[in-house]
């Protein structure tokens, strides 16, 4: 027996050892919190949950990623549960969830399972986020539903304001008898008659019906009523329904005259969803009587703003893709919610109570603008504020498909209005070939290695979503990216320019560097080539007229933005040492004169050859220039490359430049050489190293912040494998306003054209850097900067925001810096 034991040991240790180790590992593992999701899978809102569905296949690794990123102990999973579009079924779901340690659930869709669910949540410990309920009794303080849309107080009033303006002056209802039927009809009834308008009594209809005969023969008689009584072209018929429910209501009204004679009007249950533009006789009937349903959207077009957000689109064309339609409002606000979760948990903790739960999902919305749309909510939990489009039903050849006609809007407007839109007619569908090459000059290697990269991994996410927004619009065509090393050299730069243009671009990205733009611009003037810089700023480059364009401001605003963070930080003296080419003269000048302004004094500025690897002598003259001075209000400021490495390097010789504080401009901001190298990283982290770069993410009060913005950060980031200079996001901006400017022109070969294209456009879009408006030279009209200063951390030396200079005329006047 003690023998057996004895050989049995060892295999018992092993054992042992592994599950101590399997423990161990599984221990540091993020936990996974489940989120619940009821949707209707099936039943006459399906069409809604195939919406739902698509956006947590889309929106759920985006959320983990970002966990990810931020190093949280945690990851969401989901729990999807089929409600069938009814509110018993949707009950039985909801246990179901919470047997599986669910707390925090996205939907139901409908007001009436979210009235059904309600109090089991509040009973059980549960929260509900709906993306589509809507109900006005549901609009209560305190309780357990939050609701991603504005109660329907608001599409009551859009419906009304849009009937009246288009004439008529009585309406038939024909409504839903549910919870958010009789809310919606309540609603759009009260405003038409405080408005001066005539409500019949109309025809409350049992969800539950076989067919709808009886209703609709009654609804024709009100109407016919009402036709005599207000004349022909002023009734009209507002249907609430469900899709399945609508398409039945409408294919039947088509054999009573009278009904046929009014106008319709539909609900956002119905607007976009698939089943009606299936039947025939649904649609034929629509479009006879000019049909028009809203639905509570941030399309573009029905938005109160001069400008496409292309972040926004691009989100929604991912979801939309993988729906394999256009996506109804419902699956943008799932997404949000999912993104509203994650940040529930994280700042409330994934042991929170309910309490706390609640309390987070309503501090995350009242920060973040998602796809729905800026997400603070009422006292009610519901959004505050919205705009909804109308849209309508036109045949299309033997289909039929719903069209944007009219709007809404109330959102960022102290008076409500509605206006007639149109989707934006596609242009450019006949391209030249079916691949369309747009060139690029990146310092991939060289100096400029960092920003080259950064760089590239911009275009490459910006090529894949642009290819996708056109494949799926029709498009028979596809964008190529050429890309060429300029090695961070002049010549090499002007070398791979006329590559380019041999291999016939009309558009190039870059070059990186103003000394590599001023070399090749004179090449791109006589070729009729466009420039598209994300990151050349030299002030003697901003010439109207030219081929080059850069989505960054001029130097000019750099040069202020280091004058006045100096001067804020008590310099008075400052010392300058500037690389010898047009971008370190530019910026060394401009600074100069900007400090002195100011009240500061230059005691000493020195220039080196862009090639240089000694700077003794410049260093030399820079100490004995600040001999006199006094250390605590001194400064020196670089204009360098990645050259700065070496400067600091050779600094440590020089014990008057120990004692004082530094600054660099854009051009070695987030260095990532620098920050490697630990000699060179410690010398400048002792003397506060601090660099300013125009910054992209900055969000100005009130204004929240953009989760989509967050996302494509992230893609970005994946695309680079790290994290990339900020210089990556306005060339996602430029490969937009290159294609935009390619297909508005109806794909002009004349550079004039297109260059006035690329600056008039640029007004119209709101990318990764914000708005986009160029001046008259080519250049960003506004931005800011963030200045980052490098620091030593616990696993080495990181880059850390430490200010940021406001430079938004609309916002800001005059400038101004803000600390962390």
């Amino acid at each position: 027996m003690n023998h057996l034991f004895s050989r049995l040991l060892p295999l018992l240790l092993i054992c042992s050892l592994l599950l101590l180790g399997a423990c161990s590992s599984s221990s540091n593992d993020p936990a996974s919190i489940p989120v619940g999701v009821l949707a209707p899978l099936t039943g006459s809102l399906k069409s809604a949950g195939e919406g739902m569905q698509a956006a947590l296949a889309v929106g759920l690794p985006e959320v983990n990623r970002r966990l990810s990123l931020e190093g949280q102990n945690f990851r969401i999973r989901t729990i999807v549960k089929d409600t069938a579009s009814d509110p018993q079924t949707a009950r039985a779901a909801l246990a179901a969830l919470k047997a599986e340690g669910v707390k925090l659930v996205i939907g139901p869709i409908s007001s009436a399972e979210c009235a059904a669910l309600l109090p089991d949540a509040t009973a059980l410990g549960m929260i509900l986020v709906s993306p589509g309920s809507s109900a006005t009794s549901l609009a209560i303080a305190d309780d357990n539903l939050f609701r991603l849309v504005p109660s329907d107080d608001s599409q009551g009033a859009g419906t009304a304001a849009l009937m009246l303006k288009k004439g008529f002056k009585a309406i038939v209802p024909i409504w839903r008898g549910d919870v958010w039927g009789d809310d919606l009809k309540k609603s759009v009834a009260t405003a038409f008659q405080n408005s001066g308008g005539a409500v019949l009594n109309g025809v409350r209809y049992n969800p539950d019906a076989s067919n709808y005969t009886a209703e609709l023969d009654e609804a024709a008689l009100q109407v016919s009523q009402a036709l005599t009584t207000y004349g022909t072209g002023k009734v009209a018929v507002v249907m609430i329904s469900f899709p399945t429910e609508s398409v039945s209501l409408l294919g039947s009204a088509a054999s009573r005259p009278a009904l046929a004679n009014a106008g319709w009007f539909g609900s956002d249950a119905t607007t976009l969803t698939p089943q009606v533009t299936a039947s025939a006789a649904a649609s034929a009937f629509a479009a006879q009587t000019n049909f028009l349903s809203p639905i509570f959207s941030r399309e573009d077009a029905v938005l109160p703003l001069k400008g496409i957000v292309l972040i926004d689109r691009v989100l929604r064309e991912k979801i939309s893709q993988k729906l394999g339609r256009s996506a109804e409002t419902t699956a943008f606000g799932t997404w949000d919610a999912l993104w509203l979760a994650a940040k529930a948990y994280t700042s409330s903790g994934t042991n929170a109570d309910i309490a706390a739960l609640k309390s987070g999902l309503v501090t995350a919305a009242s920060g973040n603008v998602g796809l729905s749309g800026a997400l603070v909510m009422n006292a009610a939990g519901d959004m505050k504020k919205g705009n909804y489009g109308f849209y309508g039903i036109t045949a299309n050849g033997t289909s039929y498909t719903w069209k944007l006609k009219a709007a809404y809007q109330y959102e960022l407007l102290s008076t409500p209005q509605v206006v007639d839109v149109s989707e934006p007619v596609l242009k450019g569908l006949t391209p030249p070939s079916a691949e369309v090459k747009v060139g690029a000059l990146l310092s991939l290697t060289g100096s400029q290695s960092y920003n080259g990269q950064s760089v590239k991994a911009g275009l490459l996410v910006a090529l894949e979503n642009i290819n996708s927004y056109l494949t799926r619009h029709g498009y028979p065509v596809k964008f190529t990216l050429d890309i060429i090393d300029t090695t961070s050299n002049d010549e090499i730069a002007l070398k791979g320019f006329n590559t380019l243009a041999d291999r016939g671009v009309k558009f190039i990205v870059g070059p990186i560097t103003s000394s590599e733009c001023q070399k090749v611009l004179p090449s791109a003037n006589s070729r009729g080539i466009i420039l598209v810089s994300p990151s050349s700023n030299a002030i003697q480059l901003a010439l109207p007229d030219d081929n080059l364009i850069r989505f960054v401001p001029s130097a000019d605003n750099e040069a202020k933005a280091l004058a006045k963070l100096m001067y804020e930080q008590g310099i008075r003296s400052l010392a300058i040492m500037a690389r010898d080419d047009i971008w370190g003269t530019d910026l060394a000048s401009r600074t100069s004169t900007e400090f002195q302004t100011l009240g500061g004094s230059v005691l000493a500025n020195v220039s080196y050859p862009t090639g240089a690897t000694n700077f003794a002598n410049q260093l030399s003259t820079i100490s004995n220039a600040l001999k006199t001075a006094t250390p605590s209000t001194t400064a020196l400021l670089t204009a360098s490359f990645d050259e700065i490495t070496e400067i600091f390097l050779q600094a440590s010789s020089l014990p008057s430049l120990a004692t004082i504080k530094w600054y660099g401009g854009d051009g070695s901001s987030q260095n990532e050489r620098l920050a490697a190298t630990p000699a060179a990283a410690a010398y400048a982290a002792a003397r506060g190293f601090t660099c300013p770069i125009e910054h992209v993410f900055v969000q100005h009060p009130p204004q929240p912040n953009s989760i989509t913005k967050l996302v494509l950060r992230d893609d970005i980031r994946e695309a680079y494998n790290g994290t990339p200079a900020l210089y990556a996001y306005p060339a996602w901006d430029s490969l937009w306003i290159i294609v935009t400017s390619l297909l508005d022109s109806e794909w002009s070969a004349n550079t004039t054209i297109l260059r006035n294209m690329v600056i008039t456009g640029s007004d119209n879009y709101i990318g990764m850097s914000n708005f986009m408006g160029l001046d008259a030279n080519g250049d960003r009209k506004y931005g800011d900067y963030a200045f980052f200063t490098l620091t030593q951390g616990t696993a080495g030396y990181t880059w850390n925001n430490s200010a940021t200079y406001h430079f938004h005329p609309a916002l800001y006047l005059p400038p101004k810096i803000t600390y962390p």
